[in-house]
């Protein structure tokens, strides 16, 4: 049984007076049919008037889509579709790939637990109440690569489960990179409690990292980060030149 398949079922008919008879109409296996019903409800949820069921439904239909689109899209690209008679070897996912599935994974599971509990569902709390392990440096790094010298390597940076949240908040945001209206943007999602966003506090923006630990953002750290991310994209930009 796919679980998540269940989840995704149950969410739908939880949803169920929000969704147009003719949305699934072929797409009903289709994350993007998902993404357009909760979208509007997740932006919206006083203007539809959404239950605390149904928020939490929306709520983890949605990580779950996001969750979905983003790792096929890694994983066709590392696994392209090729002639059979082609045997270079697949590029493969590199280690930055494989925690960027997995954050997204933990950030929809966290999501989904919380909706099992509502349900009283002992398959999905026991499935979802697991957190699953962060993959480790070594497992992603292919074999041919040269080794190098421990005491000279730099530690790879790892990808909190705030990266992606702040990244919705960027994206909604004419400047990517205007810290008070990404702080805006992110708070309305704390109020929402757009997890791992828990809410808001005199220490800053809520939040519950991959070890269920909570934590706070303020506006300065976020501007650093979005500091860190403008000179990341404009280092990218030159070497693509």
């Amino acid at each position: 049984m796919n679980f998540d398949d269940l989840l995704r079922d149950y969410a739908r008919r939880d949803l169920q007076r929000f969704c147009p008879a003719a949305h699934y109409w072929l797409r009903d296996h289709n994350p993007i049919a998902d993404r357009e019903l909760v979208e509007p409800l997740l932006i919206r949820p006083v203007e539809f008037g959404l239950t605390p069921l149904e928020h939490v439904a929306a709520d983890a239909l949605g990580k779950l889509t996001t969750y979905t689109i983003t790792s096929r899209a890694i994983w066709d690209a590392a696994y392209p579709a090729r002639d059979t008679r082609d045997t270079t070897p697949a590029p493969g996912t590199t280690f930055n790939q494989e925690r960027e599935i997995w954050g997204r994974r933990e950030v929809f599971r966290s999501s989904a637990l919380v909706y099992a509990r509502l349900l009283d569902d002992a398959q999905l709390i026991e499935l979802y109440g697991t957190p699953l392990p962060a993959p480790a440096n070594d497992t992603a790094t292919p074999a041919s690569v040269v080794a190098v010298d421990a005491s000279n390597a730099r530690p790879r940076a790892r990808r909190d489960l705030l990266a992606p949240v702040i990244e919705t908040a960027q994206k909604e945001c004419p400047d990517p990179f205007d810290a008070p209206a990404v702080w805006a943007s992110l708070v309305r999602m704390a109020d929402a409690r757009k997890l791992p966003l828990l809410g808001i506090s005199d220490e800053g923006i809520k939040w519950q990292d991959s070890n269920d630990q909570t934590r706070f953002l303020k506006i300065k750290n976020l501007r650093e980060r979005l500091l860190r991310s403008m000179k990341k994209s404009s280092v990218e930009r030159d070497k693509a030149r």
